[in-house]
């Protein structure tokens, strides 16, 4: 499964463009899945997968992008009852749906393990094909990098009165002792 550069595989919808931008916004990376002793790379625990199983798709669902992942996520792909240990986990499994849906390089054992877990998990919405598609590729870019910009004002915005708190500090010590 690797693909020329600008290909599109029609079975997966994987494009295999590199488009560094994103993972230079967020620093997002490369995949990395341990595999355990059986050559498997589990994401769920058993009984987080059983959860898993149970999530159904919202049509009314909309993506919210995540600063941290540097993703998009709709709110039915997720459960708020996964342990820690699988919800660590699945923030990578978010990413590489986004670098798949934008087009961005994908490591072939990466792509092999998304459609892995697409025949165990085939219900899960994370899974659903328009959620990856080239007609949504543009609008979840422009979200996470939305959502990145909005962020760096946001800090940049908070360091700016830090300093200005630390300047009248300084001010106020120097001019009463």
């Amino acid at each position: 499964m690797i693909f020329g550069p600008g290909r599109r595989n029609n079975e997966t919808g994987v494009r295999n463009n590199r488009t560094e931008a994103h993972d230079n916004e967020t620093g997002a990376g490369q995949f990395n899945h341990q595999f355990d002793d059986k050559g498997d790379r589990p994401v769920f625990c058993e009984r987080c997968a059983a959860l898993t199983r149970r999530l159904t798709w919202d049509p009314l669902a909309e993506p919210h992008a995540e600063l941290l992942i540097g993703s998009c996520i709709w709110m039915d792909e997720r459960c708020r009852d996964w342990c820690s240990d699988c919800t660590d986990k699945v923030k990578e499994l978010f990413h590489l749906r986004y670098q798949i849906t934008v087009g961005d390089s994908v490591p072939p054992e990466a792509v092999r393990y998304f459609l892995e877990l697409e025949k165990q998990f085939p219900n899960w919405p994370l899974f659903r094909p328009e959620r990856r598609s080239p007609g949504i590729a543009d609008k979840v870019r422009r979200m996470v990098r939305h959502n990145l910009k909005r962020a760096c004002i946001e800090l940049e915005k908070m360091d700016r009165e830090y300093r200005k708190r630390e300047a009248e500090q300084t001010e106020e010590h120097r001019t009463s002792g």
